[in-house]
């Protein structure tokens, strides 16, 4: 497939519907920031994305990076708090 079908089908799908112009590279990026909020590690998203080094997924998504750890800290929170709550009412 050539890279430019992507772009002309992105483009008369956005058309079509009545859509902002649709970038075939953000689905890239969406992946990515779906998966670092899944959990997944950098290396696997790095690998997955075709990049050399790991670092440069890190540099890229940093700001991904640091809301999925916040997100992340907020859940263990909540978790340690119901469990705490839990065991003093039983």
């Amino acid at each position: 497939m050539h890279p430019d079908s992507v772009t002309s089908y992105c483009k008369r799908f956005s058309e079509k519907y009545g859509l902002k112009h649709i970038n075939p590279h953000a689905f890239r990026h969406t992946a990515a920031s779906l998966l670092y909020f899944a959990g997944m590690d950098t290396i696997s998203i790095s690998s997955h994305l075709g990049h050399a080094k790991a670092s440069t997924t890190q540099n890229i998504y940093a700001h991904v990076i640091a809301k999925s750890e916040s997100r992340i800290a907020e859940c263990m929170g909540s978790i340690i708090l119901s469990h705490s709550s839990n065991t003093k009412t039983g």
